[in-house]
């Protein structure tokens, strides 16, 4: 871990007594700064810089509007996300949010846009060409308390509505979702907040930074334990490396990485038939779109796996599948079409490439050298002439 960027609402952020300019709670006793205290008297790795973009009445929009371009200038290695509270809040006419168009809505981010806006940002942060973001970790409201809720109808139901939400954004993407609600639910609110019933003071601030510093040690242990099983396999300790994978699947079953490296293990050790059981659960069980450089390695094992049971055709529509979620995994590209080249005929691989795949020098110069090391230098030599004609087009 290198960088952690926080996207957070006045939760994060130091704040005056009401209509007042006297500071009731300070950086200092913010979680932003409690968590930053506590990587540094860490274990860690690599102690990662704590970046807090937060803002005063911030909401999901933002993660629309302002968070792609900080992801894209700070590459960074985790994301916080606490939002919500503001988005589900009930809002009066005389309301000012700080994006205007929400301005006379009530609440100011519905229930579909709060989902929408979060399930988006994620979908960026995968897939992103510039910093592709895996570990997201999102807050859910926390409760405050029950005078505000008293005061401000809808609130409290609404708060309840919008962290289910947050589950099924779990569901189905790799996020971390850290239960804030039940951890301040569990205290007495005058005991955790400050004058006004909703914002944390210094002990409210501590249980968020402890919650979301174990999430980050929990990472931080499986980045460094999965670097340990790879080095064990790399030193040829195959049984050692497989126990030790399994250890970290059991902790982290839905990880398409963890799954990957454990079902490639399985796979150069020979046993080919559980390789593609760990491959099977793991497609049925996770959303792929959401790690695709993974996906696309695991549909790649698949492919290979049933080339050892001599199923061609099935190989052939992996490697096509790793190639939909990764178009540059030029390995995937090369097994693909010598399955092709060798079984097909010349017209047919060409009519295959040609309709399915974008004509580049790159992927002519590979299904050159496939011809060529097959003997076929005819066609070798065909796509030779397409790869120099494609790059003057470009040109």
């Amino acid at each position: 871990m290198e960088r952690i960027l926080i996207f957070g609402d006045s939760f994060s952020l130091p704040r005056f007594y009401e209509n007042t300019s006297i500071l009731e709670t300070r950086y200092q006793d913010t979680y932003p700064e409690f968590l930053r205290v506590l990587i540094e008297e860490s274990d860690f790795h690599t102690k990662p810089t704590l970046l807090n973009f937060s803002q005063h009445a911030n909401n999901t929009m933002f993660l629309i509007r302002e968070a792609p371009r900080l992801v894209s200038l700070y590459e960074p290695d985790i994301i916080i996300i606490q939002l919500g509270l503001v988005d589900c809040w009930e809002r009066k006419p005389e309301h000012q949010a700080i994006y205007p168009e929400l301005n006379g809505k009530n609440p100011w981010i519905t229930e579909d846009e709060f989902y929408k806006n979060i399930i988006t940002f994620i979908e960026w942060c995968i897939s992103s060409p510039y910093r592709q973001v895996k570990n997201i970790i999102l807050c859910n409201i926390p409760r405050v308390s029950e005078d505000q809720y008293q005061k401000h109808l809808g609130s409290l139901e609404r708060t309840i509505k919008y962290n289910q939400l947050l589950e099924e954004i779990k569901k189905i993407s790799d996020v971390f979702v850290l239960d804030m609600y039940s951890l301040y639910a569990a205290q007495d609110a005058n005991e955790i907040l400050i004058s006004d019933g909703i914002h944390p003071n210094q002990k409210g601030g501590q249980i968020i930074a402890g919650a979301i510093f174990n999430k980050l040690h929990e990472i931080d242990i499986e980045g460094r334990a999965l670097g340990v099983a790879l080095e064990i396999i790399s030193n040829g300790q195959m049984v050692d490396g497989i126990n030790a994978l399994n250890s970290i699947r059991n902790n982290n079953k839905y990880s398409l990485k963890i799954n990957y490296y454990l079902s490639l293990t399985y796979f150069e050790y020979g046993d080919v038939q559980t390789a593609q059981q760990i491959i099977d659960e793991c497609l049925q069980n996770v959303n792929i779109l959401f790690d695709q450089d993974y996906a696309s390695r695991i549909y790649q094992l698949k492919g290979n796996c049933f080339i050892m049971m001599n199923f061609m055709s099935s190989a052939v529509d992996s490697f096509c599948r790793s190639l939909i979620y990764n178009e540059r995994n030029n390995e995937a590209f090369y097994q693909l079409f010598e399955i092709l080249c060798v079984y097909e005929k010349s017209e047919v691989v060409f009519d295959f490439f040609t309709k399915k795949f974008k004509v580049t020098p790159d992927k002519c110069q590979i299904i050159s050298q496939i011809y060529t090391d097959h003997g076929q230098m005819s066609e070798g030599n065909r796509y030779i002439g397409i790869a120099h004609n494609s790059q003057g087009k470009e040109a």
